[in-house]
């Protein structure tokens, strides 16, 4: 992404260490949790945002703090709903590109069948396989869904498509659209849980090329 904006190379530099460092709370988050699943009182952005803090990041950059602001404060950030508007311009820029950067990751891992039952898994599922009236709500109002509204994996998939609305970048949109990871996703959920499909999935498929076509 940062490659076809034409960025200075050191934007580029510092852009691809946030990439690299921004998951870097799991490891903290699996040795205090022994699970990958945020919760309030252990969240992976904060822990790493953390880490970082505590003198982790001189082993990346040791030479200058010039840019540890910017990295930490993107990492601690990247997955809140929504940004703290106090942000300088840069931070807001870096801020948003890993964050469409992660959607992306998002749409990708949920095309591998070898994922699937991890990343469709509801502990709690109703016997429902329609989509909840909140997380149509929420798609037709454009709005971020959290796993408090998800009640089955019908709106898992609503949730993930949903993400599809949040990019900052017309870029990443792009990216997943020449990919097919909408289409190679909701085949292979097709696949797994032919029990789902109907008219809701129909919907779904639906708004994903609508939301494709309203960020052109």
């Amino acid at each position: 992404m940062a490659k076809t904006m034409n960025l200075p190379e050191e934007d580029e530099t510092i852009a691809e260490i946030i990439a690299i460092l921004h998951d870097i709370g799991r490891f903290e988050q699996w040795k205090k949790n022994r699970s990958y699943v945020d919760t309030e009182r252990i969240q992976h952005a904060y822990l790493g945002a953390q880490m970082l803090q505590k003198g982790w990041i001189r082993y990346f950059i040791p030479e200058t703090r010039e840019y540890d602001e910017i990295i930490i404060k993107a990492v601690k950030l990247h997955r809140e709903l929504h940004l703290p508007h106090e942000l300088t311009e840069r931070e807001r820029f870096f801020c948003n590109l890993i964050r469409d950067a992660d959607r992306i990751d998002i749409f990708y891992q949920c095309t591998r069948n070898k994922d699937f039952d991890i990343l469709f898994e509801i502990k709690e599922e109703v016997e429902e396989r329609s989509l909840s009236n909140a997380v149509k709500l929420a798609l037709l109002k454009n709005e971020s869904i959290t796993f408090k509204e998800v009640r089955n994996r019908l709106d898992l998939i609503g949730l993930r498509i949903s993400l599809l609305s949040q990019f900052t970048f017309k870029s990443g949109i792009d990216y997943i659209k020449e990919k097919g990871y909408v289409e190679k996703m909701i085949n292979l959920f097709e696949n797994n849980l032919p029990q789902f499909k109907g008219e809701d999935l129909e919907w779904l498929k639906k708004y994903a090329s609508k939301a494709f076509q309203s960020k052109n």
